[in-house]
């Protein structure tokens, strides 16, 4: 009975590492707009403005639908909005007067931001683009 409890036990913890539900993202800025910018309006920034913006890593859970983790300037949660076959639309919401919006796009490979800011004095709307590429996971 015990070596039938540990077979269980051993095959059960070989199970759970040998397939993992995590899918790990990272995303490096390719390119960017100002949409609206009360100097920059419709300027657009490419690759030598990368040290700006930093890669972006997303951990997603495809089987149960669910986003792990994924990039925050200051921990604020966020909102799933749409699951679908080959986008995922999430959002962070700091107030009526400024948001930003993600779109993840498996067919593409690319991760879309879109900043909005109505903050007086510093209104603004940037776009900027991502590409993505999944990430083997290993400490060993």
């Amino acid at each position: 009975m015990k070596k039938l409890l540990g077979i269980i036990v051993v095959g059960l913890l070989l199970s759970g590492s040998a397939y993992s539900a995590e899918t790990n993202i990272k995303c490096t800025f390719e390119k960017g707009k100002y949409v609206f910018h009360k100097n920059r309006g419709g300027e657009t920034f490419n690759n030598k403005d990368k040290s700006y913006y930093e890669d972006i890593y997303i951990v997603l859970d495809k089987q149960n639908k669910k986003i792990i983790s994924y990039p925050s300037m200051d921990g604020t949660a966020f909102k799933l909005k749409n699951w679908g076959d080959d986008t995922i639309l999430w959002e962070i919401n700091w107030g009526e007067e400024m948001w930003q919006k993600y779109r993840l796009n498996s067919i593409t490979a690319k991760l879309r931001t879109y900043f909005v800011s109505k903050v007086p004095g510093s209104e603004q709307a940037v776009e900027v683009y991502y590409n993505c590429l999944l990430v083997e996971k290993k400490l060993f």
